[in-house]
């Protein structure tokens, strides 16, 4: 899969009145389902701009519906302006029929291109991946932001309800945008996370979800039907965690703690191109590095399983970490060949 995105942005409109808008056009066609109709109830109830917006803009729209069958009559009822357009040319004449519909026309348009320029600017379709080895910063039209760790693949899904993220593979760390009416859901594997302003990180391992918290709160739930799309997936709330919270999770909460600000440095270097290893088994660390590089490295010295090591190590820079095992630690390293290395103690 390819690193281009597609994604279509339109110039932004008056919020409430695109809204107002868009509703009208969705109620033109006929009655809507009871669902829809209720979320158009609760927004008009929010303030007074909205009922006004709505006023106005359904005045108008009831307007050029009854134009057509209006302007006859005025036609008949008023005399035709005649327009002398110069002493020799004839008279110009302007029919009221032809204005009311040329004002149907312009309203038509007007309020229709106000609902599409809305529902086109929050419906968004895109998919971003990083091969490993490799980051990636993403700005979603919203406002949100997404950076994206070695070897992930997101797909992004907006609609005007709703803003839905699927992480198919890898982790990425997410700063959503606040907007109470349309919430931010990660879906990875058998979970999800919700959010509607904070900022969170989500690393799919395996069939659990790692998910770290650096701002504000996120709620947590287990999907019944994880390979279904994202309307058709059953929800089960397992709880909410915030600020300073690392939480693994499945169809259950399998792992919660509080992380201090030293340890979120830590686990979220990687954003800054950088992983920091404190005191780590070398298995672990050999794992870690193992995601930012396609070389395979091998433990083939069982005297090595209790080598406790750490360092500040550069993403991707899998040399690197290998000369310092050597100088650092006395590790042989043996490059069996460009895509295999083996680690082990000198006899």
């Amino acid at each position: 899969m390819s690193d281009v995105t597609k994604i279509v942005r339109f110039p932004d409109q008056s919020a409430i009145e695109a809204e107002a808008a868009e509703w009208i056009a969705r109620r033109f066609g006929g009655d809507l389902p009871a669902d829809e109709e209720a979320r158009f109830q609760e927004w008009l109830t929010r303030s007074a701009a909205h009922r006004d917006a709505m006023a106005r803009l359904s005045g108008l729209w009831s307007e050029l519906q009854s134009l057509e069958a209006l302007a006859p009559a005025v036609a008949d009822e008023r005399p035709i302006r005649t327009w002398p357009f110069s002493t020799w040319s004839p008279a110009w004449r302007v029919p009221r029929r032809f204005i009311a519909y040329a004002s149907a026309l312009i309203v038509t348009v007007l309020v229709i291109d106000l609902a599409l320029n809305r529902v086109a600017t929050e419906n968004v379709a895109a998919t971003y991946e990083t091969p490993v080895g490799a980051q990636k910063k993403v700005s979603l039209p919203d406002g949100s932001g997404i950076v994206l760790n070695t070897g992930s693949l997101v797909d992004v899904h907006y609609t005007w309800r709703k803003r839905d993220i699927r992480l198919v593979r890898g982790e990425a760390y997410f700063e959503v945008a606040p907007n109470k009416n349309r919430p931010f859901s990660v879906f990875a594997g058998g979970g999800l996370v919700r959010a509607v302003g904070t900022a969170f990180a989500v690393h799919l391992v395996k069939d659990s979800v790692d998910v770290t918290v650096t701002k504000g709160v996120v709620e947590l739930a287990a999907l019944a039907s994880p390979g279904t799309s994202t309307n058709q997936a059953i929800e089960r709330k397992l709880g909410r965690i915030s600020a300073g919270e690392n939480a693994v999770f499945s169809d259950r909460l399998e792992h919660l703690e509080k992380r201090s600000d030293a340890d979120l440095y830590k686990d979220l270097a990687w954003r800054n191109g950088v992983l920091v290893l404190v005191d780590k088994p070398l298995d672990e660390v050999v794992d870690e590095i193992g995601r930012y590089t396609t070389v395979n490295i091998e433990i083939a010295d069982p005297r090595l399983n209790g080598l406790r090591v750490g360092g500040y190590f550069e993403v991707g820079k899998v040399d690197a970490v290998l000369d310092a095992l050597q100088a650092g630690f006395g590790v042989r390293v043996e490059w069996v060949d460009p895509a295999h290395v083996r680690l082990s103690l000198p006899r």
